[in-house]
């Protein structure tokens, strides 16, 4: 498309554009007013200045036949995004193929450390994936990095319809304090069938651990229906836990009216969120980030005992095999009660260097400590590690 000064374009925000510099929009690629290049917006080798702003976001609709279509209109046909690149009146796809250039047919493409990424459909989420996040890498994730690092973990499934008696309660797979949340997913049977078979789950709903004694108060799920009735049905559930691990209560539906009848809605799966936070150590393995090789970073602290003898690097701890270590932090407590950090390198018995605690490790995840005086052997110590896997 050519366009000469002052002529104004209009996107499909309603945004209007002034021509300041005379050219040709290259076809097939839709106008980006982020392209800024000198002050002016750049479509090919025609520059533009904002004018007004419009409303709203792109509506992109199917495509029809019989309909009026412009340079720059945006269309749907089977799932993949068309823009048009020649005014026409469509009569049948096939026959307008010529006029509409595709956006992308491929699926998105993931950054790696040393290669960008490409554009494209994201890959479809799962069942498991509804917590997590699209990543730059091309998959979903867990939250991670400086912020929370959720982990989502399955407690209990099963399709429950009835009332769970105190005297023969359920049992988690786990014990439910162990995490920051727990997430109830309710599902939906047709009517007539008791199997998991006639199940589509509405959404979940997410309830804070801290809130629990020993009972759940009624939660309520809005699901809408339109089997054998329309309108809003409401999936209330009344829970009490007892012990670590086990629970019972009554599940109902209201539907349109206040009578409580059993069970159509019904509990389906429960599952147990934690949150990691980078400040809270632990002796357990724990997933805190990502290296920029695209590795998982791992945290874990260790307890040990200092080496007998000074002034020797001696074996205190064997961490398992690691590909890298990322960052470390530790300190002992000696004879006097001073704590003394760890620091890194086999320093020896320098003047400058004696009061040095230090360590350092080999790939097998051995940890080597040295310390230049008796008053620091001996001595109770803590380790804490970043690490990637071999």
């Amino acid at each position: 498309m050519v366009f000469n000064v002052d002529d104004i374009y209009t996107d499909r925000q309603g945004n209007k554009y002034k021509c300041t510099t005379a050219g040709t929009t290259p076809s097939g690629v839709p106008f980006d007013p982020n392209n800024i290049v000198s002050n002016e917006i750049m479509w090919g080798t025609v520059g533009f200045e904002k004018q007004e702003s419009g409303g709203g976001g792109t509506t992109i609709n199917d495509w029809a036949t019989s309909t009026s279509y412009s340079v720059g209109d945006y269309v749907r046909n089977n799932n993949i995004l068309y823009v048009c690149n020649t005014a026409h009146t469509s009569s049948t796809f096939s026959t307008d193929i010529a006029n509409w250039t595709a956006i992308t047919t491929e699926g998105m493409v993931g950054a790696t450390s040393s290669a960008n990424g490409k554009s494209g459909i994201v890959p479809q989420p799962t069942t498991s994936d509804i917590s997590k996040f699209l990543c730059g890498d091309g998959t979903w994730k867990s939250a991670g990095g400086s912020g929370l690092n959720i982990g989502r973990i399955l407690l209990w499934t099963g399709d429950i319809t009835t009332t769970i008696l105190e005297s023969s309660p359920e049992t988690l797979l786990d014990d439910y304090n162990n995490y920051d949340y727990l997430e109830f997913v309710p599902g939906y049977i047709q009517p007539g069938d008791s199997t998991s078979d006639g199940f589509s789950f509405s959404d979940s709903c997410f309830i804070e651990v801290e809130k629990v004694t020993d009972y759940y108060p009624s939660v309520t799920f809005e699901y809408f229906s339109t089997n054998n009735n329309t309108g809003h049905e409401h999936f209330n559930m009344d829970i009490e836990f007892i012990g670590n691990n086990q629970f019972f209560g009554n599940v109902f539906r209201y539907r349109q009216t206040n009578a409580t009848t059993n069970c159509h809605l019904c509990l389906h799966k429960i599952y147990g969120i934690k949150l990691y936070n980078p400040n809270a150590y632990s002796i357990t393995e724990q997933e805190v980030g990502t290296w920029i090789d695209g590795k998982k970073v791992y945290q874990k602290t260790f307890t040990f005992t200092s080496p007998s003898i000074k002034e020797s690097d001696i074996q205190i701890l064997n961490i398992g095999a690691v590909d890298k270590v990322v960052d470390y932090s530790g300190f002992i407590v000696d004879s006097n009660g001073y704590i003394m950090p760890i620091n890194y390198g086999a320093i020896g018995n320098t003047i400058a260097s004696r009061d040095f605690v230090s360590g350092y490790f080999t790939q097998s995840g051995e940890v080597y400590m040295h310390v230049p005086k008796s008053e620091y052997t001996n001595c109770q110590g803590w380790l804490t590690v970043k690490y990637t896997k071999t």
